[in-house]
């Protein structure tokens, strides 16, 4: 699995890699109201810069999600929409997933290998 990593714990902002008709990016650390700012210019980029109809962030790596954090992942779903791309959130875990399964985001904690499709 192709993958791209944002760890916004230390501010680190990789390319994201693409792989056929979709982009898989990986976002570790933690999203908070000091980093999800970051992280919405950094989804903005990735969904201007993209070529692939797909866009897939998994959030396995990711340990702590604000509610701030999960307004910028609307915000970019609907960013994504709005270009004619898909976003998908896949595998969220531990607090970040029971923080989306709260709000209705149930789909987002699943796997994208157990046939998830993160929407």
């Amino acid at each position: 699995m192709l993958t791209s990593n944002l760890a916004l714990t230390l501010a680190f902002l990789a390319p994201s890699v693409r792989s056929g008709p979709t982009e898989r990016v990986a976002i570790t650390g933690e999203v908070d109201l000091l980093s999800a700012g970051e992280l919405e210019r950094w989804l903005r980029r990735v969904i201007a810069e993209s070529r692939c109809r797909t866009i897939v962030l998994d959030l396995g790596g990711l340990e702590f999600l604000a509610a701030r954090g999960v307004s910028v992942l609307l915000a970019a779903k609907r960013a994504a929409e709005e270009s004619g791309r898909d976003l998908q959130v896949t595998n969220a875990r531990g607090l970040p997933a029971k923080v989306l399964r709260l709000l209705g985001f149930e789909s987002w904690c699943q796997r994208a290998e157990a046939g998830g499709d993160g929407r």
